[in-house]
């Protein structure tokens, strides 16, 4: 069996993000620390990040359960204002 995928691969790192909560993938080839994430928001602040097996990321706390950002993973992000967030900006 063969699963054919088709559509345009997104090559930009650029993502618009509302208020509130967000399902992002995360689409860069190498691991981040989660705190770098705090970085590419252009507005407002990150206020939490979650992985699909529940550890989180808290900025305000300095508290996080989440070691790094991980190629092939989505993470909901709950940011305080409409802003953008630039996967490149992660440092």
């Amino acid at each position: 069996n063969v699963l054919t995928i088709q559509g345009t691969a997104r090559t930009s790192p650029v993502v618009e993000v509302r208020q509130g909560w967000n399902l992002l993938a995360y689409p860069l080839a190498e691991e981040h620390d989660v705190r770098s994430i705090v970085n590419a928001l252009r507005n407002g602040r990150i206020e939490h990040v979650k992985d699909a097996a529940g550890r989180f990321y808290a900025p305000a706390y300095n508290f996080s359960t989440i070691r790094s950002l991980t190629p092939g993973q989505a993470y909901w992000v709950k940011v305080s204002e409409d802003s953008v967030l630039n996967w490149n900006e992660l440092e």
